[in-house]
């Protein structure tokens, strides 16, 4: 009689901000300035497999956390990166603090809605007819 093994529960809840086999990384926006919330959410990210970023260039990157605070605009903010001449900062996402809680509450790293696509313009291309 076989048995499907599976990691204990504290094993995958360790390893939960990982992303390509490579702890994610998590920049704290400048928004967030209460240290003891910082020390929380840096302490969170840690226990659960992820690593603090100190700038958006660190190729480790891949969340800026900012604090619901009604003054930092999440989506200009999300623009900036999808529009940066740094092809690799479009890859970046941005999320309000509460995201790590929401994350470890639901035992997964998911980001609620993948990066909007940015396409070209419908209709025929010119000189194909």
């Amino acid at each position: 009689m076989s048995e499907e093994f599976s990691p204990p529960p504290e094993a995958h809840e360790t390893q939960l901000f990982i992303k390509n086999g490579e702890p994610a990384g998590f920049l704290l926006h400048k928004s967030i300035k209460d240290p003891a919330k910082r020390k929380n959410l840096e302490e969170d990210i840690i226990h659960h497999g992820g690593c603090i970023v100190h700038d958006d260039s660190d190729p480790a990157i891949d969340t800026v956390l900012i604090l619901q605070d009604g003054v930092t605009n999440k989506e200009v903010l999300q623009t900036s990166y999808h529009a940066d001449k740094d092809r690799k900062k479009r890859g970046i996402y941005v999320e309000y603090s509460a995201f790590v809680r929401k994350c470890i509450g639901a035992g997964m790293f998911q980001h609620a809605l993948d990066h909007q696509v940015f396409k070209g313009m419908g209709g025929v291309m010119a000189g194909s007819r």
